[in-house]
């Protein structure tokens, strides 16, 4: 068996390269955990675009050690198999990790584990969870756990841990009263805090013996004092400006008028529509071509009445007509429409609303799912509010850091990252 192995380490320009994604696995697990979702981006946040489809947003995640990422702006989506009428079943949205081995190719993958439909209590499918530092070959991150109660999605859970930063650990002691912050300011003997970070509790388990011990664990994090606490003010400022966001009155207050607008502009818009479907909503196969044959004719009568339609509210003509007819599931949770952008509906329900004027009624529109009818509206702008009130708060940051002029020190432009990188290893190795 091989002894100890060299990571951070130089060998001979001849010999064969000698570290592999497992090795820099291996330390990133000693820091960081096996497991999680790191305090970056949306943090893998979850949206239920239909009772079909659940989307994850950007974020960094860790399995077993190994890194991965949703780019900003990026996403996954996953799709859900239809459930079952009178029947319950979870399914679990994960992030897959495998490897042929040491050397070997990795590979990473969003994967939906379906459950078993249940008349009762459902439970979670199983997942393969190696230890991957054992030389284990397939590790499962379970991220969100959907909930299907008949044709419908009624909750998403997440059930990945979250992984506080530094930062986000020492802006919580900020959050606590004014005589508890003395006295951790004054006594270094223990340490201790919490933070709450969507509506998770955050313990802070690192025990000092003195603020000597404190600075000491900075140093090998290769972080000063006075960088620690500017990093914990920036933290703090950039979470009190989303409160002043979200602030009516502020400065920095974004009106719902504010957010449609960006939403508009981000090209959101709003359809209602009737759909008849051509599958089977509890199995997912094609019907017969006689029940086809049956939706289409009814598909066709409606269109009728919608183009003969001749009284001053076609919404709410439409809406009436859509409460009776459409067999969409979704239409629970979505009785006045959808509101939506590019890439979240099938291509032929997308392209068929984006046709259409405010107002207009479209032709029959034929998809996997069936038979559309749509009526594009006003877009909603409270919906579109709540869509985008994130992305616009990161938008407007993003901004202001684009128009922030940024100079360097003499002692910066000297920085040897790597060599500096190397320190931090190694005195994080020395423990």
């Amino acid at each position: 068996m091989p002894g100890l192995k060299g990571i951070t380490m130089n060998t001979a320009p001849e010999a064969e390269p000698h570290i592999y994604a497992e090795d820099d696995a291996a330390i990133y697990q000693a820091i960081c955990g096996p497991d999680g979702v790191f305090e970056i981006g949306q943090q893998c946040e979850s949206q239920v675009i239909s009772n079909n489809k659940v989307r994850v947003k950007d974020g960094v995640i860790i399995i077993g050690g190994h890194f991965a990422r949703i780019p900003y702006g990026d996403y996954i989506d996953f799709e859900i198999a239809n459930g079952q009428a009178g029947k319950k079943r979870n399914d679990i949205l994960i992030a897959k990790f495998t490897t042929t081995g040491s050397g070997g190719i990795d590979t990473f993958t969003g994967v939906v584990k379906q459950g078993a439909a249940v008349t009762g209590t459902a439970t979670d499918p199983a997942l393969t969870q190696n230890d991957l530092y054992q030389n284990g070959k397939i590790r499962e991150l379970p991220l969100y756990r959907v909930k299907l109660d008949g044709l419908s999605i009624t909750e998403v859970e997440p059930m990945f841990n979250l992984i506080p930063t530094i930062p986000t650990l020492n802006a919580s002691l900020s959050e606590l009263s004014e005589t508890e912050s003395a006295e951790l300011r004054n006594n270094f003997n223990t340490l201790f805090g919490y933070a709450e970070r969507r509506g998770k509790l955050v313990s802070i388990t690192s025990v000092f013996s003195s603020e000597e011990a404190f600075e000491e664990e900075l140093a090998k994090l290769g972080l000063r004092r006075e960088t620690y606490e500017r990093i914990t003010s920036a933290n703090y400022l950039y979470q009190n400006l989303y409160k002043l966001y979200l602030t009516e009155g502020s400065a920095l207050y974004a009106s719902n008028e504010d957010l449609a607008a960006y939403a508009a502009a981000q090209g959101y818009i709003t359809a209602d529509h009737i759909l008849l479907t051509t599958v089977d909503t509890a199995t997912g196969e094609a019907l017969s071509d006689e029940a086809i044959a049956e939706k289409k004719a009814l598909a066709e009568e409606l269109a009728e009445k919608l183009k003969n339609y001749t009284g001053d509210d076609l919404a709410s003509y439409f809406a009436e007509l859509a409460d009776e007819y459409s067999e969409d599931p979704g239409r629970a949770s979505n009785p006045t429409g959808y509101t939506f952008t590019t890439g979240s509906m099938v291509q032929e329900f997308e392209d068929a609303a984006y046709a259409l004027d405010e107002g207009a009624v479209s032709d029959i529109v034929e998809s996997k799912f069936g038979y559309h009818i749509l009526l594009r509206l006003p877009l909603d702008k409270t919906a579109a509010a709540e869509t985008v009130r994130e992305d616009y708060f990161s938008n407007f940051i993003d901004e202001q850091m684009d128009k922030a002029k940024t100079a360097t020190s003499a002692e910066y432009d000297k920085l040897d990252a790597k060599a500096l990188y190397e320190a931090i290893v190694a005195a994080q190795a020395e423990g």
